[in-house]
């Protein structure tokens, strides 16, 4: 019994033995922690695309007591961004004679068949040093072509009118972030001081004037669909090659109040009631009797003399109905009748206060 327990014993061992033999011992691999740089990039910046409106129109001017002759108006206006801080305005008139009646010598120029040509471009150069002022530069060139002096657009240009042409720089200086102490009901959205340089000079002569001067422009907001424009235009001429007496100074007061209020809705549809009225406007100052390029009209007009002070009081309800063919094109049809004084330097008496009927109808496109 003793030989076999440790015969027994001996197998045991031995087995142990070959059985740890079996057992492969392989190195253990550490995989120590791998670093990667990961670059992160910021969202690319879309390239700039060039944005901006476009308008084409054309409005029918009917006759009043003063005037029996009918006239329209094609217009072709709107704006290019082209890039973060420039801008070019354009805008092109066309008026078109629809009768041959004469003006009646109320001092009302018959437009005839004319044209207006004005580009304006625009660089912001932002704000000045740390202020909160803004320097926008505006260059403009105009070109008028007209047989006779047009004083019934709502919008003739100070000095040199008919026909000729100019070219005018503008400093504009923006200083509404100054004015957020006028109260919400009379905001003050614009603020902008302009000295100014212009250089015209006649179509069909070598006839040239120089004019210097500042400008001032201002818009409020009055809330309910009320907002007011404010504007001084001032203007110190040289005589430059014109014969006669010339303009030395004029001062344009400007003061116009718009409302607008959406009437009825309909998908695509809406119709709105517009109103615009004030001064356009009160001209003060000395007063050339010779215009480049008009001298025979201008000298046999009577209310013309060496100092005047003449204006322009106005109001033009309109309705206009508008449907938004696509997200971007807007077509527009409007009604509506101006009454105005025609008369600048008398218009005491009812019979210079007229009433004109009006229709526009067009199209505007945003891209």
């Amino acid at each position: 019994m003793k030989k076999l327990a440790i015969v027994l014993g001996s197998l045991v061992a031995l087995s142990t033995i070959v059985a740890a033999k079996e057992v492969i011992v392989e190195p253990v691999e550490v995989i120590e922690p791998v670093i990667v740089e990961r670059i992160v990039y910021r969202d690319a910046i879309p390239a700039w695309r060039p944005t901006g409106t476009l308008d084409l129109s054309y409005k029918y001017y009917g006759s009043d007591e003063h005037d029996s002759n009918e006239y329209g108006r094609l217009q072709f206006q709107g704006d290019i961004q082209m890039t973060p801080n420039q801008k070019l305005e354009y805008r092109v008139r066309n008026y078109n004679s629809l009768t041959n009646a004469e003006t009646t010598g109320n001092g009302v120029g018959d437009f005839g068949n004319s044209a207006d040509l004005r580009f304006r471009y625009f660089y912001n150069h932002g704000s000045l040093g740390g202020s909160k002022v803004n320097l926008t530069s505006r260059l403009e060139y105009r070109n008028q072509d007209s047989a006779n002096e047009i004083l019934s657009n709502g919008n003739r240009p100070n000095g040199i009118m008919g026909r000729s042409q100019g070219l005018e720089y503008q400093a504009r200086f923006n200083f509404v972030e100054y004015m957020s102490w006028t109260p919400e009901w009379f905001k003050n959205t614009n603020m902008t001081l302009a000295p100014k340089y212009k250089y015209a000079w006649g179509n069909n002569n070598s006839d040239y004037v120089n004019t210097f001067g500042i400008n001032l422009y201002t818009n409020f907001n009055l809330g309910y669909g009320f907002t007011t424009e404010f504007n001084l235009y001032s203007g110190w001429q040289d005589k430059g090659t014109v014969a006669g007496d010339y303009d030395q100074f004029v001062l344009d007061i400007e003061a116009y109040l718009y409302y607008t209020k959406n009437l009825w809705k309909s998908g695509a549809l809406a119709l709105n009631f517009n109103f615009e009225g004030g001064l356009d406007p009160y001209t003060t100052g000395e007063r050339s009797a010779k215009r480049i390029g008009i001298t025979t009209v201008v000298e046999s007009a009577d209310w013309f003399a060496s100092h005047s002070d003449e204006y322009t009081l106005y109001a033009m309800p309109s309705f206009e109905l508008t449907y938004q063919a696509t997200e971007h094109v807007k077509t527009y049809v409007s009604v509506g009748a101006e009454y105005k004084n025609w008369r600048e330097t008398e218009a005491s008496s009812a019979q210079d206060w007229t009433w004109m009927p009006q229709a526009t109808v067009g199209f505007n496109v945003i891209f």
